[in-house]
């Protein structure tokens, strides 16, 4: 192959990408020849907006698609409707969107507590859905959280692992609203991690070679004020996490701004794969081990069982359908 010529581009999919750190990374992602961006989020007027403004720096059609992660039947018609695109052969998926309610307990379409629905299960069945669909070394890359942590410090509550028919329930285990929520956010950066270090596993040992190609990650792209993930909570929450906060970012160890973060991320994606190996978690733009619970692979078992039984899935990744035969 001639060197100066580039490769043809592969797709990207974010979720949640019509603002924070999946816009952000949208525009790093963007810019790159490698790269063709697909904007999966629930508001097909914000991600048309960030489309025009995206087209004008990429190198490639960026496309907006709708996504609900809140709904199952929306996440279902996702595959179908990126395959009418005709995009580039899918690359990479992004697990990027998420949600975390304080004022109360809240319930997606189908049932299931809202913070565990969208943060774990609707990335979960997404990952299912497209991984037949991701192309020879693509790269799925999970977004969690260091709070899942409680050695980090971070401030948040401990997160509590429970089965997964327990976390869809969503059981309250106290009557202060804040903690709960709180509490659910971070189960919900556990179950991230835990999905993560599954899928590799079971990618790893997969009877077929592309399958065992493909890497999974695990990222904390450290706390990022001003992005929307505080907007259930009080007035003067927002306010301090909207503008006191992000000064914090010129001092804190792991308080970065949503464009560091963003290239922190967009750098697993094309740096080479063997600095990125599956199954490994990145904080700070560097590998680091999860908290102790996130390698408990009984829980990690347990997590993909119980939530494969909750979406009606088989508990085995679906093989790799057979090979055309050769034309005569």
């Amino acid at each position: 192959m001639n060197p100066t010529i580039a490769p043809p581009p592969r797709s990207v999919v974010i979720t949640g990408a019509s603002g924070g750190l999946g816009a952000a990374t949208a525009r790093e992602l963007a810019v790159r020849p490698e790269w063709q961006v697909i904007l999966a989020c629930r508001d097909p007027a914000r991600a048309d907006t960030l489309r025009l403004g995206l087209q004008r720096i990429a190198r490639h059609d960026v496309l907006a698609l709708q996504l609900d992660l809140a709904t199952l039947a929306s996440i279902r018609a996702f595959p179908d409707a990126l395959a009418s695109t005709g995009a580039a052969p899918l690359g990479a998926l992004v697990c990027n969107a998420g949600v975390q309610f304080v004022s109360g307990r809240v319930d997606t379409v189908d049932g299931f507590e809202a913070t565990f629905g969208v943060n774990h299960l609707g990335h979960f069945l997404l990952t299912r859905l497209l991984l037949p669909r991701l192309e020879q070394g693509g790269v799925v890359v999970v977004v969690a959280s260091d709070t899942h942590d409680p050695a980090q410090k971070t401030g948040m509550p401990d997160p509590r692992f429970a089965p997964a028919v327990e976390l869809a329930r969503g059981r309250e285990t106290t009557d202060d609203h804040g903690l709960a929520g709180r509490t659910r956010y971070t189960t919900s950066k556990l179950c991230n991690v835990l999905f993560a270090y599954e899928l590799a596993r079971r990618l790893a040992r997969a009877d077929s070679p592309r399958q065992r190609s493909l890497r999974v990650l695990a990222v904390d792209p450290g706390l990022m004020p001003g992005t929307g993930l505080a907007r259930d909570y009080g007035p003067l929450a927002r306010l301090a996490w909207s503008f006191l906060l992000p000064v914090a970012t010129l001092f804190g160890s792991n308080i970065h701004t949503v464009t560091t973060s963003a290239r922190a991320l967009a750098r697993l994606l094309h740096e080479p794969a063997d600095r990125w190996p599956s199954g490994i978690y990145v904080s700070g733009g560097a590998p680091k081990r999860s908290s102790a619970a996130s390698y408990v692979e009984r829980d990690a078992l347990e997590l993909w069982t119980g939530s494969s039984a909750l979406l009606g899935l088989p508990d085995q990744l679906e093989r790799d359908p057979p090979l055309a035969p050769d034309s005569p």
